[in-house]
């Protein structure tokens, strides 16, 4: 069988050295696709550069990616070429548009294909009088393929 995986958590680029990003270690798509491997199965990986991951295998791919553009970009084609999906990255929420005084928000792209929920507008500023981050809210997780099995953490 043809299992993805996703794991770890993606980044979103504030400027060029900052980014909103969360704590995902990766530890629980590792251990997935161990168990997969183990068991034979052809597993690809799609992770981050910060995330554990096994040891490589003659039936394990592994494809990075940081952001949830990337994600969407990278999963596309995977989806439709796999039994399996199981989804345990830790995806961001939010993109930032810009960072200025005062903006507007706007929407992320949708991941249309792989999501069932949708979100309205939100925003979130900084405790400084000045600087406010203004971001894009991103949908939650990926959703159907007709592929087979869903597995979401």
């Amino acid at each position: 069988m043809k299992i993805l995986i996703t794991s770890g958590g993606t980044t979103e680029k504030i400027d060029a050295v900052r980014g909103i990003t969360n704590h995902s270690t990766g530890y629980l798509g590792k251990e997935i696709a161990e168990l997969f491997l183990a068991k034979g199965h052809q597993v690809t990986l799609v992770t981050t550069k910060t995330a554990v991951k096994p040891e490589p295998k003659e039936n394990l791919k592994i494809t990075e990616i940081t952001n949830v553009e990337s994600l969407l970009k990278k999963m596309e084609p995977l989806v439709k070429e796999h039994d399996v999906l199981i989804h345990s990255m830790a995806v961001s929420d939010y993109t930032p548009i810009y960072m200025t005084d005062f903006a507007e928000l706007e929407d992320t792209e949708d991941l249309a294909q792989f999501l069932h929920k949708s979100n309205t507008e939100s925003k979130i500023s900084s405790a400084s009088d000045y600087q406010v981050l203004f971001l894009k809210k991103h949908r939650r997780s990926l959703a159907s393929s007709n592929n087979g099995i869903l597995i979401f953490n």
